[in-house]
């Protein structure tokens, strides 16, 4: 079994919670996986840290809107590294390779091995830009790092099984879809998991109520909330 903890529930649900009178409301299970085969309690699905995709980048030498205009145009998208104290270079990557890259990830956030001049340089996806209207890539930061520096990103947060409020006729509120997370980037996992299946009507998670993979820290408030069922 997964570990268990306790709320607090007063007027309304919340560990900070002011009301008058607060009670104990006995236990929900919490699982996460702690290494890159662990399963979730109670569920089948099997979790792994995030590994780097390989991307093929070149130099970017056609710059400003003129520029990135016509680099698009050639199937490519503008791009830029920074990062461990070296100035920015211009990039651009394939297209269609980070678009397939990014349909296979359920986050933005991912850890890349960028292949560029004979090199394999690590970086982090930093930012996406994407189109308003079409909604594709038009723009990307890497953030290049070390496999020794910590560093922070946001991930996912997934629920696993069907609470017992939701059975009984009460509706599981997902208040918290990603989360921040600090490691190092070969600990970084894809996805935080949450077992809600004994969660009951008036019960709720806290960021501090879960127990992040081994080598991982959360970097949020601790009360924050993750989900309720109300």
């Amino acid at each position: 079994r997964c570990q268990h903890y306790d709320v607090v529930r007063g007027g309304v649900i919340g560990r900070s919670d002011q009301a008058d009178s607060q009670q104990s409301v006995r236990q929900f299970v919490v699982c996460l996986p702690r290494s890159a085969h662990q399963l979730g309690c109670g569920g089948s699905r099997q979790f792994t840290q995030m590994k780097a995709v390989t991307i093929n980048a070149s130099p970017r030498t056609l710059k400003g809107g003129t520029g990135s205009k016509k680099v698009r145009q050639d199937g490519k998208i503008p791009a830029v590294i920074y990062g461990r104290g070296a100035e920015p270079q211009s990039l651009q990557v394939d297209e269609q390779e980070f678009t397939d890259v990014m349909h296979h990830h359920v986050s933005e956030s991912l850890l890349v091995d960028l292949q560029l001049e004979g090199k394999s340089r690590l970086a982090l996806v930093q930012e996406v830009q994407h189109h308003p209207l079409t909604r594709g890539v038009i723009h990307v930061d890497f953030h290049e790092v070390s496999e020794k520096e910590t560093v922070h990103v946001t991930v996912p947060v997934e629920t696993q099984g069907e609470a017992l409020g939701v059975k009984a006729g009460g509706v599981l509120e997902h208040v918290r879809h990603s989360i921040k997370i600090k490691a190092l980037p070969r600990d970084l996992p894809e996805t935080i998991l949450v077992d809600v299946s004994e969660l009951e009507v008036n019960r709720a998670i806290h960021v501090s109520d879960m127990t992040p993979p081994a080598g991982v820290e959360f970097d949020e408030d601790p009360d924050a909330w993750v989900g309720i069922v109300t």
